[in-house]
């Protein structure tokens, strides 16, 4: 702006290094100042040891030390203050942060692909038993009628028995065949249905998926898989917050709803 040529990548770099360094010649000298007495470890366990609690108040800090603190202070003060008027007067021209403004071409999204809409009315975990139950309202877009078949969260897949069978390839495999069940099989093209899933298994546990309980935000995630009668596959990502149910009888408070019915033993409604 001014004619000046300057290489931006060592530009103010002198400037900047004398401006660390003097502020790290004033932290030394602080520190030096409160470690020039011994012992400096455990110096008021010392004094009071020597001298009492009364005395010792006292003598651990002086007059010159309170002189000293605030000659510190006001001479920070100073510095702050003297090098913020140095920098106005060294670097008059600034350059200050400069925007843009873009006209992105407006891009229509395209048009849903999925066939299955899921939506979770309501998440509850029972920990004696290990079990979720979730209320989802499903509407089905497709042209055949779909099924759930599997529910798949971190590791773990729990499977409706009745939609596919699939078993545990070794006792480390995090597959659970009949851990998933549905009391509706069946849902129409163009339907909407509210179903009540359960999701019940000891992988819950042995997955370490049960911890999810002690998080402040309980919420859960996974896959929700739909199959036609066909063998077409439908994907579906689901979430929501969950309620946990820690005993057996147990009428825990939901924070969005006051308290929560039970309908029976162990279980959350």
């Amino acid at each position: 702006m001014d004619g000046e040529v300057a290489d931006v990548e060592s530009y103010g770099l002198p400037s900047m290094w004398s401006i660390h360094l003097l502020w790290v010649a004033v932290g030394l000298l602080w520190v030096a100042y409160w470690f020039r007495r011994l012992p400096v470890m455990m110096r008021r366990y010392v004094a009071v040891q020597q001298y009492g609690e009364v005395e010792a108040e006292r003598r651990l800090i002086s007059i010159q030390d309170i002189v000293v603190s605030a000659s510190f202070v006001l001479a920070i003060l100073g510095l702050t203050f003297g090098l913020m008027m140095w920098s106005f007067n060294r670097y008059e021209i600034t350059i200050p942060l400069q925007t843009g403004k873009v006209e992105a071409p407006v891009i229509p999204l395209p048009e849903s692909q999925q066939q299955v809409d899921v939506n979770v009315k309501q998440a509850k975990f029972d920990l004696p038993s290990r079990r979720m139950e979730m209320t989802v309202e499903i509407t089905n877009r497709s042209t055949e009628p779909v099924r759930i078949g599997q529910f798949v969260t971190g590791y773990a897949r729990f499977v409706n028995s009745s939609v596919l069978h699939d078993e545990k390839s070794d006792r480390y495999d995090p597959v659970a065949p009949s851990g998933l069940t549905s009391d509706i099989e069946w849902i129409e093209p163009g339907q909407t249905r509210s179903v009540n899933l359960t999701v019940a298994d000891a992988l819950w546990g042995e997955q370490r998926l049960t911890d999810i309980v002690a998080e402040p935000d309980l919420r859960f995630a996974g896959l929700l898989f739909f199959y036609s009668a066909d063998g077409q596959r439908h994907i579906r990502e689901i979430g929501a917050r969950m309620t946990p149910n820690f005993l057996p009888g147990y009428q825990p408070v939901n924070r969005h709803g006051g308290h929560v019915k039970l309908q029976g033993p162990g279980s959350l409604g």
